[in-house]
């Protein structure tokens, strides 16, 4: 049995719960390409990135820092990616944890989705109240959707060209899910998530 790290106390379990759905999809996104499958996960609690075979063989931290508020992860292009919001930074390396490097500085980045046939690379930025894109190299930011409340996920659909995000209003305890096309798409309410005070 491998050592797994271990979480402990004031865990948000609606938060582990989407952290993990986002392992499952990267562990399906990498299985599809040559590469042998692997499970990847950031662990914001104890600021590293990990990566172990499916069955939780071979466990091998890969990236170690400051990670604080860093759950978000996507693989795409032969690269993880990581939002950092504490540092206000967005990075990527290689699968196996070298050539980190910088790729955006913004604000408060959080939630990511990758757009790697059209080279692009989508964040989530509370601060700023936008959902933003980049080149995959940060390079040529710019302004794709303003935010009515603060987003809590992002999603890039290459078939069919769309993004979903969500976003909550704390004021009203309602969660509104959101699509549009990558274009110029107006956005499109797909379903309100009430919650109750």
């Amino acid at each position: 049995m491998p050592d797994w790290p271990i979480l402990a106390g004031g865990i948000d379990m609606h938060r582990l719960t989407i952290t993990l759905l986002a392992s499952l999809l990267l562990l399906a996104a990498c299985g599809a390409s040559a590469q042998p499958l692997k499970l990847y996960w950031a662990d914001e609690f104890a600021g590293r990135i990990y990566k172990s075979n499916p069955d939780g063989s071979d466990l091998e931290t890969l990236i170690t820092g400051d990670l604080l508020n860093s759950a978000e992860a996507v693989l795409g292009a032969g690269k993880i990616y990581w939002s950092d919001a504490e540092r206000g930074v967005i990075q990527r390396a290689n699968f196996d944890g070298s050539n980190l490097e910088t790729v955006v500085i913004t604000p408060e980045p959080g939630a990511l989705g990758l757009d790697v046939g059209n080279n692009k690379l989508y964040w989530v930025d509370n601060s700023l109240g936008e959902i933003r894109r980049a080149n995959l190299d940060g390079t040529l930011p710019e302004p794709v959707q303003s935010l009515t409340s603060a987003a809590t996920s992002l999603t890039v659909a290459e078939i069919g060209q769309f993004i979903f995000w969500s976003e909550y209003d704390s004021s009203l305890f309602q969660g509104v899910i959101y699509s549009r096309t990558i274009g110029t798409g107006i956005p499109q309410q797909i379903a309100v998530l009430q919650g109750t005070p």
